[in-house]
């Protein structure tokens, strides 16, 4: 996925966060790696070293955005780690339950509305005619990639609990 991001345009972190987070895009992904390390590969190894200090041993990332790459690997367990230590941070489950973002205007682009790929937090995307949303959901992230399937990482609160559900290589429901 991608926000059109034009060479020279002048973005935010915030905007690129909510990009990322709620829109899937993979520029965003980009933009945001070379700003904090100058350089993907850099970011890449400070995305490893973090999933060591979760505990995250069955996960190796080879690039920022997700998109598949044979050495990249993850397990269930790591993923559940991940998403706990996503839910401890409240900005993340307040940047990922958002269901439309807009992003003002740029020097290079007019605004851009930003909807949640996550069908339990929007629609916008989900063309089968099931409705997927949940009311009690507090977000995470959802993507697809023909080697890695549909995959969903979801927090949702009912009746004063909160749950983690995982799903990893999902199949289209025809």
């Amino acid at each position: 996925q991608s926000m059109s991001l034009k060479a020279g345009e002048v973005v935010t972190v915030r905007d690129m966060l909510y990009g990322l987070l709620v829109n899937c895009a993979n520029d965003a992904a980009l933009v945001l790696a070379h700003e904090i390390a100058d350089d993907v590969s850099i970011f890449v190894d400070l995305m490893n070293e973090k999933a060591r200090m979760l505990g995250m041993f069955h996960t190796t990332y080879k690039n920022p955005t997700g998109m598949h790459d044979d050495a990249m690997k993850t397990s269930l367990r790591d993923t559940a780690a991940l998403a706990k230590a996503c839910y401890a941070n409240p900005l993340m489950t307040e940047i990922t339950a958002t269901r439309k973002y807009v992003m003002d205007e740029t020097n290079k682009s007019g605004f851009r509305n930003l909807y949640n790929r996550n069908w339990l937090i929007s629609n916008f995307y989900n063309t089968s005619g099931i409705h997927y949303e949940y009311e009690g959901i507090l977000g995470l992230n959802a993507g697809y990639t023909p080697n890695g399937g549909y995959c969903n990482v979801s927090i949702a609160t009912k009746k004063g609990l909160t749950y983690l559900a995982i799903v990893m290589g999902g199949e289209e429901r025809k």
